[in-house]
């Protein structure tokens, strides 16, 4: 009866300390995954059946196919074993609860959006082993902060936080949850990886080096760009490379780029003026789509291709173009203004 009543009164005790906020204390739902919740084919785990807030990977597995625990919002924690190689696209897409993460030792591809949309991750940590992830792996996971890396990893590295390429060429994925307004890409990084920037929200300003050729798909969608100067080494753009970035107000393009890609710019609200280069050959569909307060965009002689759309409500825009145009015609047929320049 005394042990009893000493184990009541010590409870209680522990209750009181958690309260006042001494003791640190993070409290996970303490229902477990079971050999039950698994389907395993040759090693590859193709189903999860569970519901559980905690899921410990079985040390048969070795692949986790696509998909496989998408959408699972009762997940808090996620252990692997050791003998997992392999994460498949998606695999834990929209895990919006899971924020304890511990990933196998001998881990060495994850794949397009394996952690996407993760809203709950914190902070990720690259085991030495994984020499593949393929870009997009985090889509929409903006709560994240840091990226680690050991020093011992041969494909991958993390600078202030940030995950690159070992040999600093390209910049894999910059962490959404960053409160920074302002972020100077590492020099001689010749490639920006798709999503790279995605979902960015505090982030205002980008400086990216000379060095920079191609920026991928998406890069910047979501972010909060006011602003951004683009490297006249620059010379490919990805598809929606600045989609729904509702803060940028101009945008100037370098020379070297001839295509303007779909959605590079569509749903920029608050974009006002595009200056387009000579050597540009194509504005592809919805490239300034939605673009509601863009007023000006010069149209340069070497264009030779425009979509029906590639301004679709941009209500307020005036193109600016040379006499004999095509796209006077264009304009017409569309009842956007234009003016002739010389």
């Amino acid at each position: 009866m005394k042990k009893k009543r000493l184990v009541t009164v010590l409870g209680v005790i522990l209750a009181l300390i958690i309260a006042a906020g001494i003791i640190g204390v993070i409290i996970y739902n303490s229902k477990s995954s079971g050999p039950s919740d698994f389907v395993i084919e040759d090693g590859v785990l193709t189903e999860y059946t569970g519901d559980a807030a905690y899921v410990s990977i079985p040390k048969d597995v070795r692949s986790i196919a696509s998909f496989v625990f998408y959408n699972h919002t009762e997940i808090e924690r996620v252990k692997m074993s050791d003998t997992v190689t392999n994460i498949g696209q998606g695999a834990f897409y929209g895990c919006t609860n899971l924020k304890d993460l511990t990933l196998s030792e001998s881990l060495t591809y994850i794949d397009d959006g394996a952690f996407g949309e993760c809203d709950s991750l914190e902070s990720f940590t690259v085991p030495d082993s994984v020499q593949f992830i393929i870009e997009g792996a985090f889509y929409g996971s903006d709560s994240i902060t840091e990226f680690s890396v050991s020093s011992e990893n041969v494909a991958f590295t993390s600078v202030d936080g940030v995950l690159y390429t070992k040999d600093l060429s390209a910049i894999v994925a910059y962490p959404a949850g960053r409160t920074d307004s302002d972020y100077t890409i590492s020099d001689g990084v010749n490639y920006i990886a798709a999503w790279a920037f995605h979902c960015a929200k505090n982030l205002q300003t980008v400086t990216i080096p000379d060095t920079v050729t191609s920026i991928g798909e998406e890069a910047f969608y979501a972010s909060g760009l006011t602003q951004i100067d683009l490297p006249d080494a620059l010379t490919e753009l990805g598809t929606g490379v600045f989609f729904e970035c509702t803060a940028l107000t101009q945008i100037e393009i370098p020379q070297g780029v001839t295509v303007l890609p779909t959605r590079a710019f569509s749903s920029c609200s608050a974009l006002k003026s595009a200056v387009l280069p000579e050597g540009l050959t194509e504005i592809s569909q919805m490239a300034f789509s939605d673009c509601s307060a863009l007023e000006t965009v010069n149209i340069p002689a070497s264009l030779t291709d425009i979509n029906e759309n590639s301004f679709q409500n941009c209500t307020q825009l005036t193109l600016s173009c040379k006499e004999g145009s095509f796209v006077i015609d264009f304009a017409e047929e569309l009842g956007i203004a234009y003016t002739i320049v010389e």
